[in-house]
């Protein structure tokens, strides 16, 4: 009977461990699965102009992540570690982001006075529309358009006898659906639409293939063209 006793104590004691040791398990930071920590990532609002950069910041990030879940193992406390290192990067890569000053390259908004050296219209009443080519030298040109903005690329030795192509630092199109400054070179175009603006038949810009593609559907629109696509010809078509 003696002996019974100190079993049931013996097996009591190593059920409480266990019990104990998972609820401490249950208690740590366990890691996050890739789905919830992307779902984080897009808790952070980021211009579209630097949308690039913070997806290869993610992407690297992601990276390091796995690294030291492998490194890890299955230690729990090592696990959540890694949870909370990540989400640390990711907060600071973004005030980094975000905080950065602007350089000469990033896109900026007209102001009220300034004109289209193409048509003379006054841009900054046309914010759905702006279009900018920035120099290295600082100034920028903007049209109300891309239409105009491609006229005065292929014209410089009219609109801007002192400039050359080379001087050219950046070209920026406002982007159709979500009217972002986007990367003229990495944009699509639809040619042909019924969708017109402030100077009639336009090049509507977008930032990805498939939404140019679903537009060109919806507003009869006849062709799509990448920026090394876009020729005098193409542009004469819309005058």
């Amino acid at each position: 009977m003696k002996r019974t006793f100190y079993w049931f104590n013996f097996s009591s004691i190593l059920c409480l461990t266990v019990f104990l040791s998972l609820l401490y398990i249950a208690s740590l930071e366990l890691p996050a699965s890739a789905a919830e920590l992307t779902d984080y990532s897009k808790n952070f609002e980021v211009p579209q102009e630097k949308k690039a950069t913070w997806e290869n910041l993610l992407k690297a990030l992601e990276y390091n992540y796995g690294v030291c879940l492998e490194h890890c193992g299955n230690d729990p406390k090592c696990l959540g570690k890694c949870q909370k290192a990540y989400k640390n990067q990711i907060d600071n890569s973004y005030q980094q982001l975000t905080q950065a000053q602007t350089s000469k390259l990033d896109p900026v908004r007209p102001s009220k006075d300034d004109k289209c050296p193409v048509c003379g219209m006054f841009v900054a009443k046309y914010p759905d529309w702006v279009g900018e080519i920035k120099f290295d030298d600082g100034t920028v040109a903007f049209f109300d358009g891309a239409k105009d903005l491609f006229k005065y690329y292929f014209n410089l030795k009219k609109y801007a006898p002192a400039k050359s192509e080379k001087d050219i630092a950046a070209i920026y199109v406002t982007e159709y659906y979500n009217m972002e400054l986007i990367d003229a070179h990495s944009a699509f175009y639809v040619v042909g639409s019924d969708v017109y603006g402030p100077m009639g038949k336009e090049l509507i810009p977008f930032n990805n293939k498939e939404d140019a593609e679903q537009f060109m559907k919806d507003h009869r629109g006849e062709k799509i063209l990448q920026f090394q696509d876009v020729t005098q010809s193409v542009i004469g078509t819309l005058d």
